[in-house]
Protein backbone atom coordinates (compact mmCIF):
# COMPACT_ATOMS: atom_id res chain seq x y z
CA UNK A 1 0.00 0.00 0.00
CA UNK A 2 2.80 2.42 0.84
CA UNK A 3 4.53 1.77 -2.45
CA UNK A 4 1.33 2.43 -4.36
CA UNK A 5 0.85 5.75 -2.56
CA UNK A 6 4.45 6.79 -3.19
CA UNK A 7 4.15 5.70 -6.81
CA UNK A 8 1.04 7.80 -7.33
CA UNK A 9 2.67 10.86 -5.79
CA UNK A 10 5.96 10.35 -7.65
CA UNK A 11 4.14 10.01 -10.96
CA UNK A 12 2.42 13.35 -10.37
CA UNK A 13 5.63 15.13 -9.39
CA UNK A 14 8.30 13.78 -11.72
CA UNK A 15 8.66 10.67 -13.91
CA UNK A 16 12.35 10.49 -12.92
CA UNK A 17 11.29 10.25 -9.26
CA UNK A 18 9.08 7.27 -10.15
CA UNK A 19 12.09 5.56 -11.72
CA UNK A 20 14.20 6.17 -8.57
CA UNK A 21 11.36 4.88 -6.36
CA UNK A 22 11.15 1.67 -8.36
CA UNK A 23 14.94 1.19 -8.24
CA UNK A 24 14.96 1.69 -4.47
CA UNK A 25 12.03 -0.69 -3.97
CA UNK A 26 13.76 -3.40 -6.01
CA UNK A 27 17.01 -2.88 -4.06
CA UNK A 28 15.21 -3.13 -0.71
CA UNK A 29 13.24 -6.22 -1.71
CA UNK A 30 16.47 -7.90 -2.83
CA UNK A 31 18.33 -7.21 0.42
CA UNK A 32 18.66 -9.91 3.06
CA UNK A 33 15.86 -9.38 5.62
CA UNK A 34 18.16 -10.50 8.46
CA UNK A 35 20.25 -7.32 7.92
CA UNK A 36 17.77 -5.46 10.13
CA UNK A 37 18.63 -7.62 13.14
CA UNK A 38 22.31 -8.07 12.40
CA UNK A 39 24.66 -5.84 14.35
CA UNK A 40 24.82 -3.84 17.56
CA UNK A 41 22.28 -1.15 16.70
CA UNK A 42 19.27 -3.29 17.57
CA UNK A 43 17.58 -1.85 20.61
CA UNK A 44 14.46 -3.10 22.30
CA UNK A 45 13.26 0.45 22.87
CA UNK A 46 14.42 4.05 22.54
CA UNK A 47 15.18 4.05 26.28
CA UNK A 48 17.52 1.10 25.88
CA UNK A 49 19.40 2.94 23.14
CA UNK A 50 19.58 6.10 25.27
CA UNK A 51 20.88 4.31 28.36
CA UNK A 52 23.37 2.31 26.34
CA UNK A 53 24.84 5.52 24.95
CA UNK A 54 24.90 7.15 28.39
CA UNK A 55 26.74 4.17 29.90
CA UNK A 56 29.44 4.46 27.23
CA UNK A 57 29.89 8.21 27.75
CA UNK A 58 32.44 8.72 30.53
CA UNK A 59 31.60 12.41 31.04
CA UNK A 60 27.87 11.67 31.35
CA UNK A 61 28.54 8.83 33.78
CA UNK A 62 30.68 11.08 35.99
CA UNK A 63 27.95 13.71 36.03
CA UNK A 64 25.37 11.07 36.90
CA UNK A 65 27.54 9.75 39.74
CA UNK A 66 27.99 13.29 41.09
CA UNK A 67 24.26 13.88 40.96
CA UNK A 68 23.48 10.60 42.71
CA UNK A 69 26.06 11.26 45.42
CA UNK A 70 24.37 14.59 46.17
CA UNK A 71 20.97 12.91 46.48
CA UNK A 72 22.11 10.34 49.05
CA UNK A 73 21.34 11.35 52.67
Amino acid sequence: MSFEGYKREAREVDPEMLKKLLEQAIKNLGDNPIRIYDGHDNHGSPFQEFFEKILKDEKAMNQLKDLLSKLKP
